[in-house]
């Protein structure tokens, strides 16, 4: 992974520990008046580990992609916004340069584990490949 952010930036990133697993199903929260949901929590801390800052963004940044595959930025803004509006990324440069890397690189896991999974268990649904929605056309 190193390699892929490069090793001069790799050896600048802040590390910290990393839930490294937050998307909406380990999100816990309430809904406002409006009936927007207010995150408050999150759950499943069973793959948290000691490593760059960065990842902790770029996790539920992939999940609102893999959710939007039509749109991929506009879906991971508001995601990148959201943290932004509570930390800075540090030594600014470097991790800003690493989140897009770290982002297609957990696309990457998540495809080979659901992959490996389907493999394993063909008749569960939940790791089947899905279809992206058409749009327009046919």
């Amino acid at each position: 992974m190193a390699e892929l952010v490069g090793g001069t930036t790799a050896g600048r990133l802040p590390e910290q520990a990393v839930h490294t697993d937050i998307h909406e199903c380990n999100v816990v929260g309430d809904f406002d008046a409006d009936g927007g949901f207010v995150p408050t929590g999150i759950i499943d801390f069973g793959d948290l580990v000691w490593t760059w800052r960065a990842g902790e963004v770029a996790t539920p940044m992939q999940a609102a992609v893999a959710r939007a595959s039509e749109d991929p930025l506009g879906a991971a803004l508001p995601v990148l916004a959201g943290y932004l509006d509570r930390l800075s990324l540090g030594e600014a440069e470097a991790e800003a340069d690493a989140v897009w890397t770290l982002v297609r690189a957990r696309a990457a896991l998540c495809a080979a584990l659901q992959t490996v999974a389907s493999q394993q268990d063909p008749d569960d649904e939940g790791f089947r490949p899905r279809s992206p929605p058409r749009t327009g056309g046919r």
